[in-house]
């Protein structure tokens, strides 16, 4: 008796923006493992999959990312008060 298990790939929102734009907030707060893909991604416009650390394909991801981050709170306070009329 052969037990077959199926995997299967849901697509993000990298293959989900297919030649269009991809926009994502707080890339700053993501985990370091989710921005070293994404960078993959932005360079190289790929996708790799693997499975037990073993790479198995690779998928074009044609897509301009914009990625957005929250500025430094302390220096944005800094530059408003520099720049603040009297």
């Amino acid at each position: 008796m052969h037990c077959l298990s199926q995997f299967t790939i849901e697509a993000g929102a990298l293959m989900l923006a297919d030649n269009s734009i991809c926009c994502i907030d707080e890339f700053d707060k993501m985990d370091e493992h989710d921005q070293t893909a994404i960078h993959e991604a932005m360079e190289q416009q790929t996708i790799s999959i693997a499975k037990a650390g073993i790479q198995v394909t690779a998928i074009t991801a044609p897509c301009v990312c914009l990625s957005l981050v929250d500025p430094n709170l302390m220096y944005h306070h800094h530059c408003l008060l520099r720049h603040r009329p009297r």
